[in-house]
């Protein structure tokens, strides 16, 4: 067949399925840049709970043995002595030259009292501005209870109840079981009661570090270098004190969000693809009358297929870039080569498979059908 018959045989195709070509477009623009915009909304998420959460964690905490005094029961099993001015600046002059900076920091377990009950959670100390209104309690709280027991002994623990005694806090909206306390005014206050001694900075300290760098890195190399002159200290990574439910869902909401709109939209695409190669039965059969050979036609079909979504999916993926660059949400280019890619050979590919199909059966037996 010569080109130019070619050219004008998918030109007159192209305008003889108008709706069904549209269809088929319309749905590969939608799979695409749905995708990729759903993809990318999830990493900006994931972007700034990790931020949210290297805030307030840090790339690590390190946590002295619990002494004799009374301390904040243990978050995550791991009991966190009190720490000293001394302490904490000799902490600093060690881990300067693996280029960590090091400040206090308060951490334990509390209790969330609720309409409902009571529930325990986390907590970590934050900072808040003297300027700014205190943070609203969540709905259904009724207040923070603080726990304070005395290692080795078998007695009960103390209660202090925050929010009655000045202290702000607040819940952290990205991981439902922390709470923020605003640590200097909690450590004011056990001052006050003679709880701790005057020379306290706090109960752990917190590592930062070049965002770059692996928290469990920063954490490894601390402890080699701490151990030395703190045989009993313990540095847990921000990857430890997140919580399986934060760690889980970072590594899977970007896949699986993309996923839950790529499936229907591929079966969309699958299923109209199929049919356009279904519905052109009596045109084949026209065609392979004419002498057209089998080559020729399956030819038809599939450049029809691939002038249609090679224009949807280059027109997606032109929406999804600017509509994540407006909203200023990271877009993988990684992402968008893969449905390119896929938008140029996945359609094309179940036309051929559609029209093979199709071209299958016995001339006489279409042509038949045809006179029927």
């Amino acid at each position: 067949m010569k080109t130019v018959t070619r050219a004008v045989l998918s030109w007159r195709f192209l305008r003889a399925h108008a709706v069904t070509n549209g269809l088929l477009g319309l749905t590969i623009l939608v799979a695409v840049a749905g995708s990729l915009v759903l993809g990318a909304v999830a990493r900006s998420l994931i972007r700034d709970r990790d931020t949210a959460a290297a805030e307030l964690l840090g790339a690590g905490h390190v946590l002295f043995p619990p002494a004799t005094e009374p301390v904040p029961l243990g978050m995550d099993g791991q009991p966190a002595g009190w720490v000293t001015s001394r302490q904490l600046t000799q902490v600093q002059s060690i881990l300067r030259e693996e280029g960590v900076t090091v400040r206090p920091g308060l951490r334990g377990v509390a209790l969330l009292a609720q309409e409902d009950g009571v529930r325990s959670v986390r907590f970590v100390s934050g900072a808040f501005s003297a300027g700014a209104l205190p943070p609203a309690t969540p709905p259904g709280v009724t207040g923070l209870l603080v726990p304070l027991s005395v290692p080795g002994a078998d007695t009960r623990p103390l209660f202090l109840s925050p929010g009655r005694t000045g202290v702000t806090w607040r819940s952290v909206p990205q991981v439902s079981d922390l709470v923020i306390v605003d640590g200097a005014a909690l450590l004011s206050r056990l001052a006050a009661d003679g709880l701790v001694a005057p020379d306290v900075v706090g109960n752990m300290l917190v590592l930062h570090a070049d965002e770059e760098r692996s928290p469990s890195v920063v954490a490894f190399n601390s402890a080699e270098l701490l151990e030395s002159t703190y045989p009993g200290v313990v540095v847990a990574s921000r990857r430890d004190l997140t919580g399986q439910h934060m760690q889980v869902s970072a590594q899977n909401l970007s896949a699986l969000l993309s996923l839950l709109l790529s499936l229907p939209g591929l079966a969309a695409v699958v299923g109209v693809t199929l049919v356009a190669g279904e519905s052109r039965t009596a045109e084949f059969a026209v065609l392979r009358s004419l002498g057209f050979p089998d080559a020729a036609v399956r030819g038809l079909l599939v450049r029809e297929v691939w002038i249609v979504s090679v224009a949807a999916t280059l027109l997606a993926a032109s929406l999804a870039v600017a509509g994540t660059v407006a909203a200023r949400v990271p877009l993988a280019a990684s992402d968008v080569t893969g449905f390119l890619l896929a938008g140029f050979v996945l359609p094309p590919g179940l036309s051929y498979l559609a029209a093979r199909k199709a071209l299958s059966r016995p001339l006489g037996d279409q042509l038949a059908e045809l006179r029927s």
